[in-house]
């Protein structure tokens, strides 16, 4: 063990695997954020068409394409 402590080349490595492991968790969270943007505003959608509200001022809303919408109201 003190060996290993003492390895620059070990320590290298094993700062190395923690920065790989560190972002690897930041892009998980950064695609959990954008999958729960994209879920909020589908509901937002959703709710304006119950609403019928027209799908181009949806879309204006939303920023969601009319054919996203669309397809949201087949769901």
């Amino acid at each position: 063990i003190e060996r290993f402590m003492n390895d620059e080349e070990a320590n290298e490595m094993f700062s190395l695997e923690n920065k790989i492991k560190e972002t690897g968790k930041s892009i998980g969270r950064a695609e959990g954020r954008v999958e729960g943007a994209k879920t909020e505003k589908n509901t937002i959608a959703q709710n304006m068409l119950r609403e019928k509200l027209d799908t181009s001022i949806i879309s204006k809303v939303t920023g969601l394409s009319e054919q996203e919408i669309c397809s949201l109201q087949t769901a």
